[in-house]
């Protein structure tokens, strides 16, 4: 037999039932004014072993969105955008790109101005020279990893080299050729460096055990100022890199 409920009981669960539902959401304001601004900074340029250069800073073209040039670049490296597109600038999303003959280019995205001056510093590295002499890359059998050896030009500092992975023969620094990154460093006491690739690393990135493997190694910079991430698709964009050397073997 069902018990009768208290008539208070039901008008409490229809109070509480009113009061967790949520109105009917209200219109959306008008955008903000838009404000003038500018952005202005430094464009600081690195050798391939990551000292700071101090000259020829003037020669780097700086594009805003990829059309409007910097107002000026001058010897100190100094830049500023107070214009886009021939009107003054105002608040809003923009990018820079920065390019220097010898240089990697660099985009800094998602630059947020909002009024006033914004100092927004951009980096660029030197290309370095190609110094890996020899690579080869191959398969022990049963082992659990792929074995990686290299040789390079010696030298009297340390030096980086990054290493690539992908599942086709085009393979680089560029997002979708690549789905395998490592930076080793070279001691300049060391000509010669072996390296190891687990194969856990490879199915993490969707390689498929017995398949094709194809690496590459380019000489690369140290603490790379030209390397950011690309807007679409997430991957790093390495640009200061130099003198691949490609070998294929399988995935363990």
């Amino acid at each position: 037999m069902l018990k009768k409920i208290n008539p208070f009981t039901i008008g409490l669960l229809l109070m509480l039932a009113a009061c967790s539902k949520e109105g009917p959401t209200g219109p959306t304001g008008p955008a903000g004014p838009s404000l003038p601004g500018s952005i202005s900074g430094h464009v600081k340029l690195y050798d391939m072993y990551g000292s700071q250069v101090t000259i020829g800073l003037n020669k780097a073209y700086l594009y805003l969105d990829g059309s409007t040039t910097a107002d000026t670049v001058l010897s100190t490296g100094a830049y500023s955008f107070t214009t886009y597109l021939g009107v003054q600038m105002v608040s809003g999303n923009y990018s820079i790109t920065a390019i220097d003959s010898g240089y990697g280019a660099t985009i800094k995205n998602n630059i947020q101005l909002e009024s006033g001056a914004l100092n927004v510093d951009l980096k660029l590295s030197a290309i370095p020279d190609s110094f890996i002499t020899s690579f080869g890359a191959y398969h022990p059998t049963g082992a659990a990893y792929d074995s990686l050896a290299f040789t390079f030009t010696s030298d009297t500092r340390q030096r980086y080299c990054i290493l690539f992975a992908n599942n086709s023969p085009y393979i680089g620094g560029q997002p979708g050729y690549y789905l395998y990154s490592k930076v080793l460093s070279i001691s300049p006491t060391a000509p010669f460096v072996s390296f190891n690739v687990p194969k856990q690393d490879l199915t993490n990135v969707g390689m498929l055990s017995g398949h094709t493997v194809y690496y590459a190694v380019y000489s690369y910079v140290i603490g790379d100022a030209s390397v950011y991430e690309d807007y679409n698709s997430g991957q790093n964009v390495y640009n200061a890199i130099s003198g691949g050397i490609a070998d294929t073997t399988s995935v363990p």
